[in-house]
Protein backbone atom coordinates (compact mmCIF):
# COMPACT_ATOMS: atom_id res chain seq x y z
CA UNK A 1 0.00 0.00 0.00
CA UNK A 2 2.79 2.42 0.90
CA UNK A 3 4.54 1.87 -2.43
CA UNK A 4 1.89 4.13 -4.01
CA UNK A 5 3.77 7.11 -2.63
CA UNK A 6 7.19 8.64 -3.24
CA UNK A 7 9.85 6.21 -1.99
CA UNK A 8 12.02 9.16 -0.96
CA UNK A 9 9.65 10.00 1.87
CA UNK A 10 9.85 8.53 5.36
CA UNK A 11 7.37 5.84 6.43
CA UNK A 12 5.68 8.27 8.83
CA UNK A 13 5.24 10.81 6.00
CA UNK A 14 3.74 8.13 3.78
CA UNK A 15 1.42 6.97 6.56
CA UNK A 16 0.42 10.60 7.19
CA UNK A 17 -0.51 11.10 3.52
CA UNK A 18 -2.54 7.89 3.37
CA UNK A 19 -4.42 8.77 6.55
CA UNK A 20 -4.93 12.33 5.29
CA UNK A 21 -6.45 10.99 2.08
CA UNK A 22 -8.67 8.57 4.01
CA UNK A 23 -9.89 11.30 6.37
CA UNK A 24 -10.83 13.61 3.49
CA UNK A 25 -13.30 11.02 2.23
CA UNK A 26 -15.05 10.47 5.55
CA UNK A 27 -18.54 11.70 6.46
CA UNK A 28 -19.76 13.08 9.81
CA UNK A 29 -20.75 10.25 12.13
CA UNK A 30 -18.69 7.79 10.11
CA UNK A 31 -15.33 9.26 11.09
CA UNK A 32 -13.80 6.79 13.51
CA UNK A 33 -10.35 5.58 12.52
CA UNK A 34 -8.97 2.12 13.16
CA UNK A 35 -6.82 1.61 16.24
CA UNK A 36 -3.09 2.36 16.03
CA UNK A 37 -2.44 -1.39 16.06
CA UNK A 38 -4.83 -2.05 13.17
CA UNK A 39 -3.50 0.90 11.12
CA UNK A 40 0.05 -0.40 11.64
CA UNK A 41 -1.00 -3.89 10.55
CA UNK A 42 -2.80 -2.62 7.44
CA UNK A 43 0.14 -0.41 6.38
CA UNK A 44 2.81 -2.96 7.32
CA UNK A 45 4.63 -0.53 9.61
CA UNK A 46 5.29 -0.17 13.34
CA UNK A 47 2.92 1.42 15.84
CA UNK A 48 5.63 3.98 16.60
CA UNK A 49 5.53 5.09 12.95
CA UNK A 50 1.73 5.33 13.08
CA UNK A 51 1.93 7.43 16.26
CA UNK A 52 4.38 9.78 14.52
CA UNK A 53 1.94 10.25 11.62
CA UNK A 54 -0.98 10.78 13.99
CA UNK A 55 1.03 13.37 15.93
CA UNK A 56 1.01 15.70 12.93
CA UNK A 57 -2.66 15.07 12.24
CA UNK A 58 -3.38 15.95 15.88
CA UNK A 59 -1.42 19.19 15.48
CA UNK A 60 -3.55 20.06 12.44
CA UNK A 61 -6.81 19.38 14.27
CA UNK A 62 -7.52 16.54 11.83
CA UNK A 63 -7.94 13.87 14.52
CA UNK A 64 -8.96 13.66 18.16
CA UNK A 65 -7.88 10.88 20.49
CA UNK A 66 -10.44 10.04 23.19
CA UNK A 67 -9.31 7.77 26.02
CA UNK A 68 -11.23 4.51 25.95
CA UNK A 69 -13.18 5.45 22.80
CA UNK A 70 -10.62 5.62 20.01
CA UNK A 71 -9.41 8.02 17.33
CA UNK A 72 -11.90 10.27 15.55
CA UNK A 73 -11.15 12.05 12.26
CA UNK A 74 -12.28 15.55 11.22
CA UNK A 75 -12.52 15.98 7.43
CA UNK A 76 -14.06 19.44 7.85
CA UNK A 77 -10.80 20.65 9.45
CA UNK A 78 -8.80 19.52 6.43
CA UNK A 79 -11.06 21.31 3.96
CA UNK A 80 -10.86 24.79 5.52
CA UNK A 81 -9.18 27.48 3.41
CA UNK A 82 -6.45 29.84 4.58
CA UNK A 83 -5.76 28.33 7.99
CA UNK A 84 -3.44 30.80 9.66
CA UNK A 85 -2.83 28.40 12.56
CA UNK A 86 -1.19 25.94 10.15
CA UNK A 87 0.74 28.26 7.82
CA UNK A 88 1.68 31.66 9.21
CA UNK A 89 3.57 32.50 6.01
CA UNK A 90 0.90 34.05 3.76
CA UNK A 91 2.59 32.86 0.56
CA UNK A 92 2.53 29.20 1.67
CA UNK A 93 -0.98 29.54 3.09
CA UNK A 94 -2.43 30.92 -0.16
CA UNK A 95 -0.50 28.41 -2.26
CA UNK A 96 -1.95 25.57 -0.20
CA UNK A 97 -5.51 26.88 -0.64
CA UNK A 98 -5.46 28.14 -4.23
CA UNK A 99 -2.44 26.65 -6.00
CA UNK A 100 -0.75 29.42 -7.98
CA UNK A 101 0.16 32.54 -5.99
CA UNK A 102 1.90 35.73 -7.01
CA UNK A 103 3.62 38.27 -4.78
CA UNK A 104 4.38 41.79 -5.97
CA UNK A 105 6.91 43.72 -3.88
CA UNK A 106 7.20 47.49 -4.20
CA UNK A 107 10.23 48.99 -2.51
CA UNK A 108 9.65 52.48 -1.06
CA UNK A 109 13.24 52.84 0.14
CA UNK A 110 14.56 54.26 3.39
CA UNK A 111 12.36 56.79 5.18
CA UNK A 112 11.21 57.81 8.69
CA UNK A 113 8.86 55.30 10.38
CA UNK A 114 5.12 55.86 10.15
CA UNK A 115 3.11 56.98 13.19
CA UNK A 116 1.44 53.56 13.35
CA UNK A 117 4.82 51.82 13.36
CA UNK A 118 5.99 53.99 16.24
CA UNK A 119 2.95 52.91 18.26
CA UNK A 120 4.21 49.32 18.19
CA UNK A 121 8.00 49.55 17.95
CA UNK A 122 10.69 51.70 19.52
CA UNK A 123 12.58 52.78 16.40
CA UNK A 124 15.86 54.67 16.84
CA UNK A 125 16.15 55.80 13.24
CA UNK A 126 14.95 55.37 9.67
CA UNK A 127 13.26 52.23 8.34
CA UNK A 128 13.35 50.34 5.07
CA UNK A 129 9.75 50.43 3.78
CA UNK A 130 8.09 48.16 1.23
CA UNK A 131 4.60 47.21 0.10
CA UNK A 132 3.63 43.58 -0.55
CA UNK A 133 0.55 42.43 -2.49
CA UNK A 134 -0.41 38.74 -2.50
CA UNK A 135 -2.66 37.53 -5.33
CA UNK A 136 -4.32 34.17 -5.99
CA UNK A 137 -6.68 33.20 -8.82
CA UNK A 138 -6.05 36.68 -10.32
CA UNK A 139 -7.47 38.45 -7.25
CA UNK A 140 -5.43 40.71 -4.95
CA UNK A 141 -6.19 39.21 -1.54
CA UNK A 142 -3.66 40.60 0.96
CA UNK A 143 -1.86 43.95 0.89
CA UNK A 144 0.47 45.38 3.47
CA UNK A 145 3.29 47.78 4.22
CA UNK A 146 6.42 46.53 6.01
CA UNK A 147 8.79 48.77 7.94
CA UNK A 148 12.14 47.44 9.18
CA UNK A 149 14.78 49.49 11.05
CA UNK A 150 17.85 50.00 8.87
CA UNK A 151 20.05 48.93 11.80
CA UNK A 152 18.61 45.34 11.79
CA UNK A 153 19.38 44.79 8.09
CA UNK A 154 22.62 43.04 7.18
CA UNK A 155 22.23 44.46 3.68
CA UNK A 156 19.76 46.79 2.01
CA UNK A 157 17.53 44.92 -0.47
CA UNK A 158 18.43 45.94 -4.05
CA UNK A 159 15.97 47.58 -6.43
CA UNK A 160 13.61 45.03 -7.95
CA UNK A 161 14.36 42.32 -5.36
CA UNK A 162 11.90 39.45 -4.79
CA UNK A 163 11.37 36.81 -2.11
CA UNK A 164 8.63 34.21 -1.69
CA UNK A 165 7.67 35.34 1.78
CA UNK A 166 8.71 36.89 5.08
CA UNK A 167 10.86 33.92 6.27
CA UNK A 168 12.97 34.13 3.10
CA UNK A 169 13.28 37.91 3.48
CA UNK A 170 14.59 37.39 7.01
CA UNK A 171 17.17 34.82 5.91
CA UNK A 172 18.47 37.04 3.10
CA UNK A 173 18.37 40.54 4.55
CA UNK A 174 18.11 40.49 8.36
CA UNK A 175 21.00 39.92 10.77
CA UNK A 176 19.04 37.09 12.44
CA UNK A 177 16.23 34.87 11.06
CA UNK A 178 12.62 35.68 11.92
CA UNK A 179 11.12 33.51 14.67
CA UNK A 180 7.53 34.71 15.14
CA UNK A 181 5.08 37.55 14.59
CA UNK A 182 2.59 38.75 17.23
CA UNK A 183 -0.56 39.85 15.36
CA UNK A 184 -3.23 42.29 16.49
CA UNK A 185 -6.47 42.08 14.50
CA UNK A 186 -8.93 44.91 14.06
CA UNK A 187 -11.01 46.57 11.34
CA UNK A 188 -9.98 49.69 9.46
CA UNK A 189 -9.84 51.78 6.29
CA UNK A 190 -6.97 52.46 3.92
CA UNK A 191 -7.17 54.30 0.60
CA UNK A 192 -4.16 52.62 -0.94
CA UNK A 193 -5.27 49.10 0.04
CA UNK A 194 -8.79 49.85 -1.24
CA UNK A 195 -7.29 50.90 -4.58
CA UNK A 196 -5.24 47.67 -4.75
CA UNK A 197 -8.36 45.60 -4.04
CA UNK A 198 -10.57 47.62 -6.38
CA UNK A 199 -13.10 48.53 -3.68
CA UNK A 200 -14.45 51.83 -2.39
CA UNK A 201 -12.27 53.44 0.28
CA UNK A 202 -15.32 53.68 2.58
CA UNK A 203 -15.51 49.85 2.80
CA UNK A 204 -14.10 48.53 6.11
CA UNK A 205 -11.39 45.89 5.84
CA UNK A 206 -9.86 43.40 8.23
CA UNK A 207 -6.60 44.97 9.41
CA UNK A 208 -3.65 43.20 11.03
CA UNK A 209 -0.88 45.00 12.92
CA UNK A 210 2.09 42.68 13.02
CA UNK A 211 5.33 42.96 15.00
CA UNK A 212 8.22 40.95 13.55
CA UNK A 213 10.51 39.18 16.07
CA UNK A 214 13.83 37.46 15.32
CA UNK A 215 15.33 34.37 17.02
CA UNK A 216 17.10 36.63 19.52
CA UNK A 217 13.66 37.92 20.55
CA UNK A 218 14.44 41.38 19.15
CA UNK A 219 11.72 43.46 17.52
CA UNK A 220 12.98 43.86 13.95
CA UNK A 221 9.98 45.15 12.05
CA UNK A 222 6.35 46.16 11.80
CA UNK A 223 3.68 45.51 9.20
CA UNK A 224 0.18 46.83 8.65
CA UNK A 225 -1.80 44.33 6.56
CA UNK A 226 -5.23 44.52 4.98
CA UNK A 227 -7.39 41.64 3.72
CA UNK A 228 -9.73 41.93 0.72
CA UNK A 229 -13.16 42.61 2.30
CA UNK A 230 -15.04 40.00 0.21
CA UNK A 231 -12.38 37.76 -1.38
CA UNK A 232 -10.17 36.89 1.59
CA UNK A 233 -11.43 34.90 4.55
CA UNK A 234 -8.94 33.65 7.14
CA UNK A 235 -9.63 30.59 9.29
CA UNK A 236 -8.15 28.68 12.21
CA UNK A 237 -8.96 25.69 14.41
CA UNK A 238 -9.43 25.96 18.18
CA UNK A 239 -9.15 22.42 19.55
CA UNK A 240 -10.63 21.26 22.86
CA UNK A 241 -9.51 18.51 25.22
CA UNK A 242 -12.09 15.69 25.14
CA UNK A 243 -12.40 13.59 28.30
Amino acid sequence: MLTRLDRGKTLSEKAYELLYEEIQGMAPGENKLLSEEDIASNFGISRATVREALKYLLMEGAVTKVQGKGIFAHPLALNMENRIDLRSDFYRMLKNSYGHVSLIIESLGVRPPSETCLQYLSIPGDVFTMRWTYSALNINRIHGQYELPVEVLKTLPPEGFWVSGLPEFGRKYLQLPIAYCPMYISCGFDEHAAEVFGVDSSVPMQCWHERIIDIGDHEVGFCKLFMHPTEMQMSMIASFKVD
